[in-house]
């Protein structure tokens, strides 16, 4: 298990070493929040694009 997290964060630190990511056309510029149980989500979600950075 903790093998498996270390692995997923150097993934995301690669991928934000190497892409800048934008909201993408999908997302609301005012988002909706959803109330839920424990946590508060976005209703519609939230879309992002990667953009290279070289």
């Amino acid at each position: 298990m903790r093998f498996a997290l270390y692995e997923i964060k150097l993934a995301l630190a690669k991928l934000l070493h190497r892409y800048r990511l934008v909201p993408g056309p999908s997302t609301e510029t005012e988002l909706t929040v959803e109330q839920k149980v424990i946590t508060e989500t976005p209703k519609y979600g939230v879309f992002v694009k990667a953009v290279p950075l070289f």
